[in-house]
């Protein structure tokens, strides 16, 4: 994925107080190891994050991209 797709979504997460500045660096160590990977996929994995909150942040990446074609 994408490195500005993953800083979006740490970015938005942690502003949005969903995960600590920790699990921020936590999930960035992991993802410059694996750099194929999503950041949300990740997370989402590792249940970092609430069901309701990745799909909120799937919802708003659908919509940027749409709004980019």
């Amino acid at each position: 994925m994408s490195a500005a797709f993953n800083d979006y979504v740490l970015s938005t997460s942690h502003e949005q107080g969903w995960i600590t500045r920790e699990q921020v660096d936590q999930v960035r160590l992991l993802l410059s190891a694996n750099p194929a990977v999503a950041a949300l996929d990740l997370m989402e994995e590792q249940q970092l994050l609430p069901p309701a909150h990745v799909k909120t942040l799937r919802e708003l990446i659908s919509q940027a991209a749409a709004g980019a074609v």
